[in-house]
């Protein structure tokens, strides 16, 4: 990351020197977004004794789950024995926790859908059972359907906020208070 903040003040020759100072606090800023973030699902992964073959029955079932959340690309088999899911995995296990909560609000799924990760998920039992937790999400139609009304309905949000977020860029130099609405927006 040093090595990309460094490469971006090499690309900040010939900016005034306060559009300089206002880029390097918001790369900082991201950076203390990022690790912030990264330290967040680094406390939610589920640690514990996890067997490749029960990770990799749980990949196969939310990799079936992925493409109604948009993303075509499948996440990859493990390897071998695990102790600590990865980062990337706990994100993506996360999303689909955060849908699962709002669908169970709604009165789609059934209460008992709901999973936690972190100390709920600790040997391969508890992974199994996330497992057929996920498919069963998979397999719902109801769930499929919430899925394609939110998905739709925050992409529309998200391509009306870039076209907000591209207006202000344009418009001139941002405000501290626009600097920090941006921030939020894009957390």
């Amino acid at each position: 990351m040093a090595k990309k903040m460094e490469m971006d003040m090499l690309d900040m020759e010939g900016m005034s020197p306060e559009k300089m100072e206002g880029e390097a606090a918001l790369m900082v800023a991201v950076q203390g977004v990022e690790d912030a973030e990264q330290e967040y699902y680094s406390e939610a992964a589920p640690m514990g004794d996890f067997s490749k073959s029960a990770l990799n029955s749980l990949v196969a079932a939310h990799n079936r789950l992925l493409p109604m959340f948009g993303i075509e690309e499948e996440y990859p088999q493990f390897a071998k024995d695990e102790t600590q899911f990865p980062e990337e995995f706990v994100k993506q296990l996360m999303m689909v926790q955060a849908a699962v909560g709002d669908a169970v609000a709604g009165d789609i799924v059934d209460a008992e859908m709901e999973f936690e990760l972190g100390d709920a998920v600790r040997d391969d039992r508890d992974v199994s059972m996330l497992a057929g937790k996920l498919k069963m999400l998979a397999n719902s139609r109801d769930f499929r359907q919430f899925l394609k009304e939110g998905v739709g309905e925050e992409e529309d949000e998200g391509m009306a906020e870039m076209g907000e977020m591209e207006t202000e860029e344009t418009e001139g130099e941002m405000s501290e208070e626009e600097m920090d609405e941006l921030m939020m927006a894009r957390m």
